[in-house]
């Protein structure tokens, strides 16, 4: 989607020989240097629109995901209560993909603007290229097709006659989202290239309309790869990763994400160990749904600053300390431990940190000359002044994760354009970002007078109020994935995050 921050679409470049038969030679994937492709920030600041719209798709996406579960289980999952129904969260499938060597892939990830990082799949036989959105927030692959007449202009197409793998399942599929329109289509089997590593007789989706959000003004790639489990899945089928890896084509049943303003890369079957420095904090996951764990707290300064009492996820009564030690980077290393937990969804296709309302309202309250935005950028927004971006850090197994201000910081207010900001811009904003990661106070800082600051900033940590989904849950996406190294570790059930190198 065309947003004015991070909306994360990742892309594999497929340097590999391509085969007619079932049987492959085992090729490692190789990286593509990064290019920016466009870019959404302006003279007039942040696109509110484009954030209001992204935050919607979001808590949308993760309702689809718990409907899709609710019929492929048989169950209702914990995040789909509003109501606090205390239930424990710690069962795990019993079907764990076997971790056997077979080859890794690493891939540059585009960069469009801090708005889409996007790459390249190969669908077919032969082959047809396609630019997709690799998300862990969801488990299905789409691309929209030959017959697409609605929000399909400027996306590439995927024609199943062309390819002599191709066949059609004959059901259908109708994804939901939450601008109102949907996405529909017929379930296709196709083999799915990536990184030179194949996936035969894949389930797809081929998409003969789109929602308005995925049209190509709103969202650059042609389709979506979902990469979290299959009990989430609309078709109810194995999603690409799994199939690479129960077919033998991966090293490790594991990928990682390097998400940063360069060298941003997907590797698959493992970690790339040049990009990230120090031990992993491990993180186990609560049900192979979402890439879902347990979070400690959210720290202010480096005081915590969560109660953990609004999350169906808490289930005991122990307290963190209210003062830790600041980290700059994560070392692994556990510096506090606690009982007491956040339920939380790693989400590579969520641009912003997104938290309940009534902790972010908290965290903002505390913040100098800070004040909400629901005006003009929606609810749970909101803003404070340029220079002064509040230091926010996520707790995870006993370690604090610091999240750089200037990532907090998603750019400047749009709707001081016309008042006596003068001749403030968005260039303005990102100096000030830019600077803010060294200067921690600015010399207002404490004050209430927010006329001080006349230049003010909108942040990346956002309230939802639940609207279907558990209302304590939070959705860490790319305003702390940007800082860590993540690795999504299937074969252990677990996400782990490291310092970049």
């Amino acid at each position: 989607m065309k947003l004015a921050v991070a909306f994360v679409s990742f892309t594999f470049c497929l340097l590999s020989t391509t085969s007619a038969t079932p049987v492959d030679q085992k090729s490692r994937g190789r990286k593509i240097a990064l290019n920016k492709r466009q870019t959404f920030s302006g003279p007039n600041g942040v696109d509110t629109v484009a954030l209001q719209n992204h935050l919607s798709h979001v808590t949308s996406k993760i309702k689809k995901g718990l409907t899709a579960y609710a019929r492929n289980t048989g169950q209702r999952h914990a995040f789909e209560h509003a109501v606090a129904s205390h239930r424990h969260m710690n069962t795990k499938n019993d079907k764990h993909l076997s971790a056997e060597k077979r080859s890794a892939g690493a891939n540059a990830l585009m960069d469009a603007g801090n708005a889409l990082w996007y790459g390249t799949i190969k669908v077919g036989t032969p082959p047809q290229s396609f630019r997709v959105d690799f998300d862990t927030g969801s488990s299905d692959l789409f691309l929209p097709t030959l017959h697409c007449s609605v929000n399909c202009a400027g996306h590439k197409a995927y024609d199943h006659t062309k390819s002599s793998s191709s066949k059609s399942s004959s059901k259908t599929f109708n994804l939901h989202y939450g601008d109102g329109s949907q996405v529909t289509g017929i379930q296709y089997e196709d083999t799915i290239e990536i990184a030179g590593m194949k996936a035969h007789n894949q389930t797809l989706g081929a998409a003969d309309s789109y929602s308005s959000g995925f049209a190509n003004d709103r969202f650059e790639p042609d389709g979506l790869m979902g990469m979290a489990f299959k009990s989430i899945s609309d078709y109810h089928a194995e999603p690409v990763f799994s199939s690479l890896i129960t077919q033998n084509q991966s090293d490790e049943a594991m990928f990682a994400f390097k998400l940063a303003h360069d060298d941003s890369e997907l590797y698959l079957g493992g970690v790339n160990k040049a990009l990230y420095k120090g031990d992993f904090t491990w993180l186990s996951l609560t049900e192979e749904a979402y890439w879902q764990v347990h979070m400690d707290g959210v720290t202010l300064d480096g005081t915590l600053v969560t109660d953990n009492s609004t999350s169906n996820a808490n289930v005991s009564e122990a307290s963190i300390p209210s003062n830790l030690p600041h980290h700059s980077a994560p070392s692994g290393a556990s510096t506090l431990t606690s009982s007491k937990k956040i339920a939380a969804i790693v989400d590579t296709g969520t641009t912003l940190l997104v938290g309940d309302s009534k902790t972010v309202e908290r965290i903002y309250s505390l913040v100098p000359g800070a004040q909400s935005a629901e005006h003009y950028a929606g609810p749970g927004f909101y803003s404070f002044p340029c220079d002064a971006t509040p230091d926010i850090g996520l707790i995870f197994n006993g370690t604090e994760f610091k999240i750089k201000k200037s990532i907090m910081n998603i750019g400047e207010d749009a709707s001081q354009s016309d008042t006596n900001t003068g001749n403030s811009s968005a260039s303005d904003a990102t100096e000030t970002r830019g600077n803010s990661d060294d200067n921690d106070e600015s010399e207002n800082i404490g004050g209430d007078n927010i006329h001080a600051h006349p230049k003010r900033c909108l942040g990346g940590l956002v309230g939802h109020d639940g609207n279907g989904i558990d209302p304590g849950l939070w959705i860490v996406g790319d305003v702390f994935l940007r800082g860590v190294y993540s690795a999504f570790d299937i074969g252990n059930s677990r996400v782990g995050f490291a310092a970049l190198a």
